[in-house]
Formats: structure tokens, C-alpha cells, sequence
């Protein structure tokens, strides 16, 4: 029964030690999609044209 606990709260320890790696690699990758999508966004931006510069 002891060992069994050992066991079971080595695993709890293993699994929070891989949600934190997890989260930390995905923090910076989540960070470089949003500056290449807003990246794209600001690229193909075009301003809307106004009243006094559609062509007569």
C-alpha cells in the first residue's frame, strides 16, 4: 500500500512537471503565430477609399 502511494504521487509530480513544460513551450509559439498573423494582417491591409477619392 506505501509503495503504491510513492507511485501514484511520483506520477502526480511527473504529470504537473509536463503540463508546465507544455505550457511553457506553447507560450512563445503562441506569441510568434500572433505577430506573423498580425504580420499578414498589415501587409495586405488596404484603406477603404472615401467618397472624394472614388474616380468620377
Amino acid at each position: 500500500m506505501h509503495d503504491e502511494l510513492i507511485q501514484a504521487s511520483k506520477l502526480a509530480a511527473l504529470g504537473q512537471m509536463a503540463a508546465g513544460i507544455t505550457h511553457e513551450l506553447n507560450q512563445p509559439l503562441a506569441a510568434l503565430r500572433n505577430f506573423s498573423d498580425n504580420t499578414r494582417a498589415v501587409i495586405t491591409w488596404r484603406p477603404m477609399r472615401t467618397s472624394r477619392q472614388l474616380p468620377r
